[in-house]
């Protein structure tokens, strides 16, 4: 409001002495206030087994209605296989728009990846591997097994061995980090938890030592990640004693502030925590990358990726013209964690199924933690971006409007640029990894997602009104009497009840109490074609700034025969498909 502009309120005060008006009036409206609770709250006791979450007086008739909080679709991958002629269209256009970009002169090499737990749904390998060579037999096309660096897309390689080590009872996001790294100097405002340094929310410095900026404020020289600062990659006493030496940037557990040296001590407490796991029975000194290559490289398999040159096959190596010799980087054992990681398409694609998939077998973390993994953290202030464990997250809406978000992590330098991103909500993920001087690999992915998101959505779609939607009943027939029934509609990416008769008894009607009742969303639990009707609070979930908290609240109303009385689940395929109902123990049919 502008200080110079009087709000309508003081305007109506104006030309009126407050002393005037301000007794009777703040008398008057108390009463009238308190009168109209009491009066609400006495109709709404004896009218609705709802009240008890009554806050406000009876909404009128004559208010526009607000909309329902939606519940999107449950994962469709984990019931059946993506149908490639729905997607086939989609896909075919993301490859053409890969191809025009991969001629932009920018870019030396490009590989792209889309996902889903049964494996890759599209790869697109474009451009040259020897961005730096002039001979054109010795540039060589890339493949789904060209070697990338990823920067700090290595990050993401030190998370997952974290989650190991946590799902195997070695550390616990809470505990402190001095527990394991003893030369960390801690005090009462130094405590620094593990998920803190995960999350950047530590307040550690980004590249610590930092560089020599001898010529501030006439020059840059020295600021930045090492080599560009002047210093070698840092050894683990140097980093330690920088951390030690310098003032965290805000006090731990502020907000987020980007620390490549944060991720050094998290693969520092990796090691000792698996060391102190396995205790004197390990046998010879455990480093990094020999950690990540016991635990997550041989295990699924990720033959092309390590931390040092000399691992990598040269002639399947990646080398960007405007920055050849960052293929050549040592980041040693301390910086490894942080940004020292090769890999291939082929490898993070094993890497992207073992998170997305629900099979145990090939999974290096639980499916529990992976849940756990997929939160946001810190929200920023722009209502599209959050923090994460590692995860840079974007808020992003599908073909109906609906919220969901991209869990991201990406790598930049001068010559590689690397992304991998997971959409939780429809259980996909992309992979992009690209050698020269586009840095833009934010809009590439966000314009690979734009492009194949709207096949899951129609896939989806599809998905659940084949498998859900329909009159389900107990008759024999459609012209039988029938003593339950459930009628359930697809619409606008969520699943809708429209009737519940359960052994003769109106259950929206009986819930709702009234005769004109409304649809309720269908909810799943997150178990496999498991839900729950979403009744929500019915007095009240109409109402302005309730949003999709009254669902919660109401979700749990009461169990019969051992079971939730909100509880459907879905059994069988095709004609021998059932809806059970254990609260009444019935089965019905789709007729």
């Amino acid at each position: 409001m502008s200080p110079d502009r009087p709000s309508k309120v003081s305007q109506g005060l104006t030309g009126t002495s407050r002393s005037q008006y301000q007794p009777l009036s703040w008398r008057w409206l108390i009463l009238a206030i308190s009168t109209g609770y009491l009066l609400a709250f006495v109709q709404e006791y004896f009218d609705s087994p709802w009240s008890i979450f009554r806050f406000a007086g009876i909404p009128s008739s004559a208010d526009p209605p607000r909309p329902t909080c939606k519940h999107t679709f449950p994962v469709a991958f984990d019931i059946l296989e993506p149908d490639l002629s729905k997607v086939g269209e989609h896909l075919s256009i993301l490859d053409s728009k890969l191809r025009i970009l991969a001629s932009d002169e920018r870019i030396d090499g490009l590989s792209v990846a889309v996902v889903t737990p049964s494996g890759s749904l599209f790869e697109g390998n474009y451009g040259l591997v020897k961005g730096n060579e002039t001979t054109p037999a010795k540039r060589r096309k890339t493949t789904r097994d060209t070697v990338y660096r990823l920067i700090s897309l290595s990050k993401l390689i030190t998370t997952v061995q974290t989650w190991i080590l946590r799902d195997r009872g070695a550390l616990s996001w809470d505990d402190d980090v001095s527990k394991y790294i003893t030369e960390l100097r801690t005090g009462k405002d130094r405590r620094i938890s593990i998920q803190e340094v995960a999350a950047h929310t530590a307040g550690i410095p980004s590249n610590m030592p930092p560089g020599p900026m001898l010529g501030w404020p006439h020059d840059l020289r020295g600021a930045g990640t090492p080599p560009d600062n002047g210093l070698p990659f840092p050894e683990r006493q140097a980093v330690l004693a920088a951390i030690n030496d310098l003032p965290p940037m805000v006090p731990p557990g502020a907000y987020p502030v980007y620390s490549n040296t944060g991720f050094s001590l998290l693969g520092m407490v990796n090691v000792a925590a698996d060391a102190a796991n396995i205790g004197s029975s390990g046998s010879g000194e455990i480093t990094h990358d020999k950690l990540v290559q016991r635990d997550i490289f041989d295990p699924l398999g990720m033959n092309s990726s390590g931390y040092h040159v000399s691992q990598v096959h040269k002639s399947r190596l990646a080398i960007p013209s405007n920055a050849p010799h960052e293929a050549d980087w040592e980041f040693l054992d301390a910086m490894n964690p942080s940004g020292g990681c090769f890999s291939s398409l082929a490898d993070l694609v094993r890497l992207m199924h073992s998170l997305l998939t629900t099979d145990s077998h090939h999974r290096v973390i639980s499916s529990h933690s992976m849940k756990s993994w997929m939160r946001p953290l810190h929200p920023w202030y722009d209502d599209i971006t959050e923090q994460g464990i590692l995860w840079e997250i974007r808020k992003y809406y599908n073909s109906w409007g609906q919220t969901q978000r991209i869990y991201q992590k990406y790598g930049q330098s001068a010559g590689y640029h690397t992304a991998f991103s997971i959409n939780p909500s429809v259980n996909y993920g992309v992979i992009v990894l690209s050698t020269g001087s586009y840095f833009d690999t934010l809009n590439l992915t966000m314009e690979i997602i734009h492009t194949v998101q709207p096949a899951f959505d129609l896939f989806i779609d599809d998905s659940m009104r084949r498998l859900y939607e329909g009159r389900w009943s107990d008759a024999d027939s459609e012209t039988s009497g029938a003593q339950s029934e459930v009628i359930i509609r697809v619409d606008q990416g969520s699943i809708w009840v429209e009737r519940i008769i359960l052994d003769g008894s109106d259950v929206l009607q009986l819930i709702q109490r009234k005769n004109d009742t409304e649809r309720v969303p269908l909810w799943s639990t997150g178990r496999k074609e498991e839900f729950r009707f979403a009744f929500g609070v019915p007095s009240e979930n109409d109402q302005s700034g309730q949003g999709c908290l009254l669902y919660s609240f109401g979700m749990d109303i009461g169990y019969a025969r051992g079971a939730a009385i909100n509880q459907i689940m879905f059994v069988g395929e095709a004609d021998d498909r059932k809806l059970l109902v254990p609260s009444i123990a019935a089965a019905l049919r789709r007729i």
